[in-house]
């Protein structure tokens, strides 16, 4: 008798726990679908025209084929978010407009995601024809209105995706911390060296969302670390606006951190800016003495 032979294939992705609503063409192997009885999009246009597709920007266990398709949209997009309990809902769209137009996740009204609000400066006024992949994050009860502000006139809108808390605390957070804690041991894992920071945010700004004390410190910690490389590499305004928030936060939460320190040490002393650039600088430099 010949031997069978047995394939066994590991792939990563997201466990098969979430919900998915999809608004590009159905993508093969993607979780999500083109209707939910648990979201519905309120204010959709009658005949969506579809956008071209994009090319994949998502850590391997976050990402999924529909998000390098989608739709065009302008202006709020309104859901109504059916599921019951306890949900971390992920938005997935692409700004046409880079650091131009805003985009505020809300609940009932109320903000959970603001990361994306752009904060006038002079770097935001130059012309740009860049796009940026935007993802809006936030914990969201069931049967509660769940709404993407914007005043953008144009912008494409990929899915939307729901998983329950408890399914997320169990089985995406472990799998995300180790995934996490590789990335900042070893900048060659997996082959990401160019995409090794924005994996981090990626997974990282997930991990905050957590209700576990001890993960919410590391994400942050993390997300603190991904985000200074960004701005030490290129000084872009959002980069830099991004850190220095994440600074303030993490001295309220982890003030002795030597590596949090050492960051802010760097950054108050312009170590990493050579001869152009600039780094944050607040009152908080006051306070933190220069770490090695």
């Amino acid at each position: 008798m010949r031997p069978t032979a047995v394939f066994v294939f590991c792939a990563f992705g997201p466990p098969a726990l979430a919900g998915c609503l999809g608004f590009g063409d159905p993508k093969p192997g993607s979780g999500c679908r083109p209707s939910s009885p648990e979201m519905e999009w309120l204010n959709a246009p009658s005949s969506p025209q579809r956008a071209p597709d994009q090319r994949g920007a998502f850590d391997p266990l976050i990402d999924d084929p529909a998000f390098t398709t989608g739709v065009y949209a302008a202006g709020e997009a309104a859901f109504q978010f059916r599921a019951p309990g306890r949900h971390v809902i992920e938005v997935f769209l692409t700004s046409l407009n880079q650091d131009k137009d805003s985009f505020v996740l809300e609940a009932e009204g109320t903000a959970s995601d603001t990361r994306y609000v752009v904060r006038p400066g002079p770097d935001r006024l130059m012309p740009t024809s860049s796009i940026r992949r935007v993802t809006l994050l936030g914990i969201v009860e069931g049967g509660r209105s769940v709404k993407v502000r914007t005043e953008a006139t144009r912008y494409v809108l990929s899915a939307i995706r729901w998983t329950p808390q408890d399914s997320f605390e169990s089985k995406l957070v472990p799998a995300m911390l180790d995934r996490v804690r590789r990335l900042l041991a070893d900048p060659f894992f997996d082959g990401l060296l160019s995409r090794r920071t924005s994996n981090l945010q990626h997974l990282c700004d997930r991990l905050v969302l957590s209700n576990q004390p001890a993960v919410k410190r590391e994400a942050l910690l993390g997300l603190t670390r991904a985000h200074y490389w960004a701005a030490a590499e290129n000084h872009r305004a959002r980069d830099l606006d991004r850190t220095e928030q994440l600074f303030r936060e993490g001295l309220k939460i982890m003030p002795g951190d030597p590596i949090l320190r050492q960051m802010i040490s760097a950054s108050c002393t312009a170590l990493n800016i050579g001869r152009i650039g600039r780094m944050p600088s607040g009152p908080y430099c006051e306070k933190v003495a220069p770490v090695p």
